[in-house]
């Protein structure tokens, strides 16, 4: 076999199982990411922990733990980590709400104990897990994906003397990197930039990555900025969407207002809710429909039964890819007014799904949405006031609302990738960074 077509062995790194949810249950960018280099022939060894690390995701996964099993050809590998369950739990009742400022303080220092305690039990299990798996084949690569395994793919490449790869699934360090002590508050997301790789791959989400890469002084040769891939089977026009809501209990003449997110404070779902009353005031043939997971899920639930919306609003929890695809080809209308970013997959989802799409205007969806005829951008000041009256238009409207879901169409094919394409841009990166080197040491310095 030639270099060129030299089957690799990678090893794969996560605090995030390939499925964030659950089996198929939310972002797929770990996965898909994985698959397009079984898809070219490699070998992909994925060593995770469980508990998932990263509560914003992964705290409510059901994940079976074993030490080593095959899924879709991928080899993976569980660490166990005892202390992580008790450690999520402290610090999801210790999000940070407005309160009293030495309350906030408190509950601050102690996150930050506990981020960096599991940051320093993740590595070191990691590590020492990689090295046992790796006497049974020789590693040409270390994959880190997220923050929280850079440093060990750092590490595990130097012991190895090989190349190293950090995938950022985005960042939320632009709005704070002004913020006092910004390298030691947020060191764990600063490393992730920081920590020598030979590519640092960062998601083109609307938060601004590529913003934090030139303030911290990223080099451009190692610096890829590349937006998430789609999944474009997901749209599907013959799909029998009166059978899907028979089985969802959805009357056929309800309109359907469709949110996909996981329940956190900052994804604003809250927003979405508290405009209800006003809608149903002009609009009762209305079902919104909130998909997702998460410690906000009693928060928003209380917030409906207060405002005497429940007979309007329903929580479906979280769902698998079927499920999400029955989801957004049944919405009349997608909503998504999150307070960091709203490029999320879902949205590019409900974007290629031609649904007619309401978010905020933070410019995270520049070149997409054009206000007015590929959807509605409206601005955060005075929400409250304009998002009941844009809803009601929109669902009263029916030609004006279908017609910004198809104005999606030539965007979608201009400007989004399948996860396919998205996927063979990874590989071939790394494939060409092999071509013709018989010695890749260089590739650390």
């Amino acid at each position: 076999m030639n270099k060129k077509n030299k089957k690799l062995n990678i090893l794969s790194i996560s605090g995030l199982p390939l499925w964030v949810m659950g089996e198929k249950k939310g972002m797929p960018s770990i996965c898909e990411g994985v698959k397009a280099f079984i898809r070219h022939g490699h070998n992909v060894h994925f060593i995770t922990c469980s508990p998932p690390i990263n509560p914003f995701y992964g705290h409510n996964a059901k994940v079976k733990f074993k030490k080593e099993y095959i899924q879709e050809e991928i080899k993976i590998y569980h660490f166990f980590i005892p202390l992580l369950s008790t450690l999520n739990k402290i610090k999801n009742k210790t999000a940070p709400y407005p309160q009293h400022p030495r309350i906030e303080l408190f509950q601050h220092i102690i996150r930050l104990f506990i981020d960096y305690t599991t940051w320093m039990l993740f590595t070191i299990g990691c590590f020492f897990k990689a090295r046992r798996i790796s006497k049974n084949f020789k590693p040409d690569l270390i994959y880190a994906y997220n923050e929280f395994a850079a440093l060990t793919g750092y590490l595990l490449a130097k012991s190895y003397k090989i190349p190293n790869i950090t995938r950022l699934f985005g960042t939320f360090l632009y709005p704070v990197c002004s913020s006092k002590f910004f390298k030691f508050r947020y060191m764990i997301s600063y490393l992730g930039y920081k920590i020598p790789s030979k590519y640092l791959i960062v998601g083109d989400d609307g938060t601004k990555g590529d913003e934090i890469a030139k303030l911290l002084g990223i080099d451009k040769t190692r610096f890829k900025f590349w937006r998430n891939g789609v999944d474009f089977n997901i749209y599907d026009p013959t799909l029998d969407t009166e059978e899907i809501r028979k089985k969802l209990a959805i009357p056929q003449d309800i309109k359907v207002v469709l949110s996909v997110c996981g329940l956190y404070r900052w994804k604003g779902v809250n927003r979405l809710i508290e405009a209800i009353p006003k809608i149903i005031s002009k609009e009762k043939n209305v079902l919104f429909v909130i998909v997702g997971d998460g410690p906000q899920k009693p928060i928003l639930e209380n917030m409906a039964n207060k405002l005497k919306i429940s007979n309007w609003i329903r929580f479906f929890g979280s769902a698998n890819r079927k499920q999400i695809k029955e989801f957004m080809n049944l919405a009349d209308i997608f909503v998504t007014l999150q307070d960091i970013s709203n490029l999320s997959n879902v949205f590019l989802e409900a974007f290629v799904c031609r649904r007619c799409i309401i978010t905020l205007n933070d410019n995270s969806t520049k070149g997409l949405i054009i206000n007015g005829h590929s959807g509605i951008l409206i601005d955060l000041i005075n929400l409250q006031e304009k998002l009941p009256n844009i809803i009601i238009d929109l669902l009263k409207n029916e030609t004006k609302r279908k017609q910004i879901g198809l104005n999606t169409e030539k965007i979608v094919v201009k400007k989004i990738q399948t996860w396919v394409q998205r996927g063979d841009m990874e590989v071939k990166l790394i494939e060409d960074m092999y071509k013709g080197s018989q010695n890749l040491d260089h590739s650390l310095k």
